[in-house]
């Protein structure tokens, strides 16, 4: 898998973490207790969905630093 696209949605996700944040704030302030408890289901998805793409995102890189190990060794014989 190309790690790039797991870069890209951790990035994205963070941004959504922010912008949840701010009307998870906003709702608290303004007293809005059913929207708080939705922004903090929505908060808890957003952490799963950051965990993924992190375990996915050390899987590749891991992977990639074993691949290039490799051709290193099938270079060196030749």
């Amino acid at each position: 898998m190309d790690i790039n696209i797991f870069k890209l949605l951790k990035s994205q996700t963070v941004e959504v973490f922010s912008l949840l944040l701010v009307m998870h704030d906003f709702a608290t302030a303004k007293g809005l207790q059913n929207d708080v408890n939705r922004l903090n289901d929505y908060l808890d998805e957003n952490g799963k969905i950051m965990s993924i793409a992190d375990k996915q995102l050390s899987e590749l890189e891991q992977t990639s630093h074993v691949y290039r190990l490799g051709l290193l060794d099938t270079i060196n014989p030749l």
